[in-house]
């Protein structure tokens, strides 16, 4: 099971691609595809500037609720 649905949902709620995505973090659209499905992990600076880029819509979102941590 892919924990990263939530950012999926998030991504598409915000109305961004995985290309706007990839831009906003610096690396490759095939690069974040691989991430995003769960395939590659993200770094931790990578979360860090996706929860930054969440939570301007959603300022109480956390990194659980976005990643799935248990």
């Amino acid at each position: 099971m892919n924990s990263n649905l939530n950012l999926i949902g998030y991504r598409k709620m915000l109305e961004l691609t995985q290309g706007d995505m990839a831009d906003k973090l610096k690396m490759s659209r095939r690069w974040y595809i691989k991430k995003e499905l769960g395939q590659k992990d993200f770094s931790q600076t990578e979360i860090e500037n996706i929860m930054k880029l969440l939570k301007v819509n959603r300022p109480s979102l956390t990194i659980d609720e976005v990643f799935l941590r248990m």
